[in-house]
C-alpha cells in the first residue's frame, strides 16, 4: 500500500510541475516588438541613426513611424518591395531634426495586404526638401543602410 501511494504521489507531482516549466519557457519567448525595438536601438548605437515601426494595417494610405533618430537631419521614406530590396518610393516625411516620435507619412496608394515595405532614413542635402536623386540613404557605422522593413497586415 505504501508503495502504491508513493507511485501515485510521484505521478501527480510530475504532472503538477510540468505546467510551471512550460509557462516559464513561454514567458522567455521574445516578441516581435522586442526584436524590432532591439534592432532600432542597435542602429542608434552603431551610427546615431535609427528607426522603429510596427507592421501596418493594409488598405490605409498612411504609415505610422514609432520613432526616427538622425545624427543630423533627414527624412523617413517609404519604399515598396522590389524582389527583396527597396523599390519605388510611395511616401516621405517632412524634415526630421535629430529625433521625432509618432511620424505619420501619407502614401501614394493604399498598402497592399501581405506586401513588404521599407521605411528608410535618407539624409538631407541641406535644402530641407526631399529629392530622391539628391537625398541618399543614411548608413550606420557598419555601413549598413538604416532601415526597417514592415508588413501590411489585416
Amino acid at each position: 500500500i505504501v508503495f502504491v501511494i508513493l507511485v501515485i504521489g510521484a505521478v501527480l507531482q510530475s504532472y503538477v510541475e510540468k505546467p510551471s516549466v512550460t509557462s516559464v519557457q513561454a514567458s522567455k519567448a521574445p516578441s516581435v516588438a522586442t526584436d524590432r525595438q532591439k534592432n532600432a536601438e542597435g542602429m542608434i548605437e552603431r551610427g546615431g541613426n535609427g528607426i522603429y515601426l510596427e507592421d501596418q494595417k493594409a488598405g490605409l494610405t498612411q504609415v505610422t513611424i514609432g520613432f526616427a533618430v538622425f545624427a543630423d537631419s533627414g527624412f523617413v521614406v517609404i519604399h515598396e518591395d522590389n524582389q527583396g530590396v527597396p523599390g519605388t518610393i510611395i511616401g516621405s516625411s517632412a524634415l526630421v531634426r535629430h529625433r521625432e516620435n509618432t511620424i505619420e507619412i501619407q502614401t501614394l496608394s493604399p498598402l497592399q495586404k501581405d506586401h513588404v515595405y521599407y521605411a528608410i532614413l535618407h539624409r538631407d542635402n541641406g535644402d530641407e526638401k526631399f529629392i530622391e536623386a539628391e537625398d541618399g540613404f543614411l548608413n550606420d557605422q557598419n555601413n549598413d543602410v538604416a532601415l526597417m522593413s514592415f508588413l501590411a497586415t489585416e
